[in-house]
């Protein structure tokens, strides 16, 4: 039943004493939102006073002479409909000038409001997976958080929000995607790829993936509630928690294959080769020449940039690792630096290096996440390990072995020990086969060290 607002401005009839009966009004108003404001059973009133009885007497038709009565609510109703022409419940909100709230009828239309963008978001799913199977798992267990927290409630587009976000999801590639569930965390933070059959869509600006899926280049900026749901999306795909930092939402972003901007980041790079006819040769070049690192940006790469082929290149995690290098100057090698775990222009930049057919190297940190981007890098680039064993002689999954003054981590020895059933570690694959049950990281003071005591002949030998 729809809420019964008050009766404007008209005052109610005398015998109706408003005032006197403010309270036994106010009583009377709450029994009837309890029962859908239908004037069923009967009501208790208790404490009444000499004059509230009265009162009620010239309401009731009949004489009150006790404090405690129970009142027949359908009696009552159609007595004022006898001589004012309305029920119950339209006369008790004109008399106590308020709108009555019929309690369980909104509690079932939020409710039905707030299911509203699921039973959409199912809908939509279920007419995708006719043409191409059902979801990953992720993507419930997404729905399932903003369900369980209430985000979509308040919003009066909720429905058309969710269809935009699974749009978009649809159109990055995300949605076939295991994300983490099957450890293919790839180099930008998502997965290694999409599902098999499927190709990893092209990274795309922003504001272009806005404006081409859902038609407002601003849709997807920060704060606007479509970019709150692909990033809680992106969040729950990519096993990380909720961005709390640009740094964070940027890394979600670019884990769905987004970039923010062209300009903003960057892959730091030295001693890259370009093609001669590139738009990226005078930079890489003069780079080069003075020995100095370079960060590429994503305009360069949609600039056309390329690199000369059969390049050598070292990719590091560290770029105290690419300081290091640059020092020395070794001839015929190039780094390119990850900074850590690596965004999408790093990605874009490998993948152009790979396709010139380069040599690619990877050193990285010696612990899980270092050994998880290695394997990565050797599974998707074709890279191969560089300074990574365990021991000076191991040459377990194709690792490379060190040289005999390899700098381990201080305290761990220079050459930590391989439990006997370190070999059988191989949940990471590749790398991860070795490394056993020390955890431990490159002391960087120490490698830093080692890499300067190196000659350029050994470097180049890389």
């Amino acid at each position: 039943m729809p809420d019964i607002g008050a009766r404007g401005t008209e005052e109610p009839p005398e015998w109706l004493h408003a005032l006197a009966l403010s309270r036994v009004w106010d009583l009377l108003a709450e029994a009837l939102e309890r029962r859908d404001l239908v004037a069923r059973g009967r009501v208790q009133l208790r404490d009444l006073t000499r004059d509230e009885r009265h009162a009620f007497t010239d309401v009731l038709g009949y004489p009150v002479t006790t404090p405690e009565i129970r009142v027949d609510l359908a009696g009552l109703d159609r007595r004022v409909a006898e001589r004012l022409g309305r029920d119950l419940a339209e006369t008790v909100s004109w008399v106590t000038s308020r709108a009555l709230v019929d309690r369980s009828g909104r509690r079932a239309d939020v409710a039905s409001r707030r299911e509203a963008p699921f039973a959409a978001a199912a809908t939509w799913l279920e007419r995708r997976g006719q043409q191409r199977g059902a979801p990953a798992p992720w993507v419930g267990e997404w729905l399932d958080g903003l369900r369980r927290d209430g985000i979509l409630t308040p919003w009066e587009d909720a429905v058309t929000l969710i269809d935009g976000a699974l749009t978009v999801l649809d159109h990055r590639a995300a949605l076939d995607d295991a994300g983490t569930a099957a450890g293919q965390t790839g180099l930008d933070g998502g997965t290694a790829g999409a599902v098999e059959g499927r190709h990893r869509p092209a990274p795309l600006a922003r504001t272009e993936l806005a404006a081409r899926v859902v038609g407002d280049a601003h849709a997807l900026d920060d704060g606007t509630r479509l970019s709150l749901l692909l990033l809680r999306a992106a969040a729950v795909r990519a096993g990380m928690p909720l961005p709390r930092s640009a740094g964070d939402r940027r890394a979600l972003w670019e884990s769905l294959g987004v970039v923010r901007d062209r300009v903003s980041t960057t892959c730091l790079t030295w001693g890259l080769v370009p093609e001669q006819d590139s738009w990226a040769v005078s930079r890489c070049a003069s780079g080069r020449e003075g020995a100095a690192p370079l960060h590429l940006t994503w305009w360069d790469i949609e600039s056309g940039a390329s690199f000369a082929r059969g390049q050598t290149v070292l990719v590091c995690e560290n770029p105290r690792t690419l300081e290091a290098i640059a020092t020395h100057r070794p001839p015929d090698l190039a780094v390119v630096c990850t900074m850590g775990r690596p965004n999408l222009v790093v990605r874009a930049v490998l993948d152009l290096v790979t396709q010139s057919q380069a040599v690619l190297r990877y050193h990285g940190d010696f612990d899980w996440p270092g050994i998880e981007m290695a394997n990565v890098c050797l599974r998707e680039f074709g890279a191969q390990p560089w300074l990574m064993a365990r021991t000076p002689n191991s040459t377990d999954a194709g690792v490379v072995a060190p040289q005999a003054d390899w700098p381990y981590a201080a305290g761990l020895g220079a050459a930590p020990r391989c439990g006997p059933g370190a070999a059988a570690v191989t949940a990471l694959g590749g790398v991860g086969a070795v490394l056993g049950q020390h955890k431990h990281r490159l002391d960087h003071r120490a490698w830093r060290k080692w890499l300067e005591s190196r000659s350029r002949s050994e470097l180049a030998a890389l």
